[in-house]
């Protein structure tokens, strides 16, 4: 099984301007599994720009036993295209999805929504399960949908732990935002797998 690595529940893991303990981190989580909808596919949209809410909904989406797809940008018809051609019911977004199938994560999380919850769900999953479909940039042609196993994913992020010795107290910036795959690697998943710490605010650019 494969898992995030476990710290002090004080330890920072989301640094910028509203900076996030893992603490913070498993208690959004257990908000965010127990909200999301209950009649939807199993496939669920993640697109969000801010690291730390990206995690979170991965997580909770992972948790629930849900695939998490990841748009190749954030443009608002590639996503709802996306959507429709994979029958996806669900966008989790923080401010780039609109319309019924859009939950803003930032209006389910927050200390007041955390009281009462029940028992964190699961965070390790078997190397072979698939997590994600990331897609590729249709720069030469229609986007193409990649699945990404846990081996393949958190396998990797760990690997990259090892050989750069990226562990407890690392910090990482990222420039290459979540929802491509190496934005997703060394901005997200490093720091999860590994113990360390990610800024999480998102960069202006092309993407």
């Amino acid at each position: 099984m494969l898992a995030p690595r476990e710290r002090p529940p004080d330890s920072p893991f989301a640094l910028g301007d509203e900076p996030r303990s893992w603490r913070d981190l498993l208690a959004d989580v257990a908000v965010l599994a127990e909200t999301l909808p209950v009649n939807t596919a199993p496939e669920v949209m993640v697109a969000c720009a801010d690291r730390y809410l990206c995690a979170a909904a991965l997580l909770a989406v992972w948790s629930t036993g849900r695939l998490a797809a990841l748009p190749p940008n954030s443009r608002k018809e590639t996503i709802d295209r996306l959507c429709d051609e994979r029958g996806i019911s669900l966008i989790l977004h923080d401010g780039g999805g609109e319309g019924e199938a859009g939950v803003d994560v930032r209006t389910r999380l927050g200390g007041g929504a955390r009281a009462g919850l029940g028992a964190l769900p699961p965070l390790a999953f078997s190397p072979e399960r698939t997590l994600v479909c990331v897609h590729t940039s249709g720069s030469t042609g229609a986007h193409v949908a990649c699945g990404k196993s846990a081996a393949q994913l958190l396998g990797e992020a760990e690997l990259l732990v090892r050989l750069w010795d990226l562990g407890p107290g690392t910090r990482v910036l990222a420039t290459v935002p979540p929802h491509h795959l190496y934005g997703l690697l060394f901005g997200v998943l490093v720091p999860l797998m590994g113990g360390g710490s990610l800024v999480r605010e998102r960069r202006p650019g092309r993407w």
